[in-house]
């Protein structure tokens, strides 16, 4: 039976910092207003938006398999034993 992998990333609410530019939390807080929510949710909703259209962009599937292969031919090396 294969093992549970467990995500790098617990999947829990996460407090950061970001920089951004003062037009940008302007244009942030504009639309908080108008949606009446608040700047936390427009901001995950812009990283829901960026993150769905990121992984259905077909040259970032390229990359994704292009890393995969990169990654499994460095597991390749480490499963040598030393001196094969």
């Amino acid at each position: 039976m294969a093992k549970s992998r467990k995500p790098s990333v617990e999947l829990k609410n996460h407090i950061i910092s970001v920089r951004i530019l003062g037009s940008h939390l302007e244009a942030l807080e504009a639309l908080a207003r108008v949606d009446d929510t608040t700047l936390g949710e427009q901001i995950r909703k812009a990283l829901n938006r960026y993150v769905a259209k990121r992984i259905r962009n077909k040259n970032f599937q390229k990359q994704l398999l292009a890393y995969k292969r990169r990654m499994k031919a460095l597991l390749n090396v480490l499963r040598k034993k030393p001196g094969d």
